[in-house]
């Protein structure tokens, strides 16, 4: 697992082609979580991606931005079930993935 401090950091990193899966809260400083969805979407279309908010208003938000994540969890979450997320996520995303 690596945490960075914010998306940019992360678009920066050089991690991008590396990581399994994305948490990320939409509300950041910089670039948001709904822009680096869309720049991981286009670095990484079969990428698992949940985001996270505190911001109810958000969650209103989230059906106009298409699909592109696995989940969208609302603050305070229940990190049980955000691990069994990410893990429905993953196994998904390996069953998308093409045979090589």
């Amino acid at each position: 697992m690596r945490v960075f401090a914010s998306g940019s950091a992360l678009l920066e990193s050089g991690c991008v082609a590396k990581i399994d899966g994305l948490i990320s809260d939409i509300g950041m400083p910089g670039i948001n979580g709904f822009d680096l969805l869309q720049e991981m979407r286009a670095a990484r279309p079969q990428l698992p991606i949940i985001l996270i908010t505190g911001h109810t208003a958000m969650l209103n938000l989230a059906p106009l931005i298409g699909v592109g994540y696995h989940r969208l969890f609302e603050k305070p979450f229940d990190g049980d079930e955000l691990l069994a997320a990410l893990g429905d996520a993953l196994r998904s995303a390996r069953v998308r993935k093409p045979q090589s």
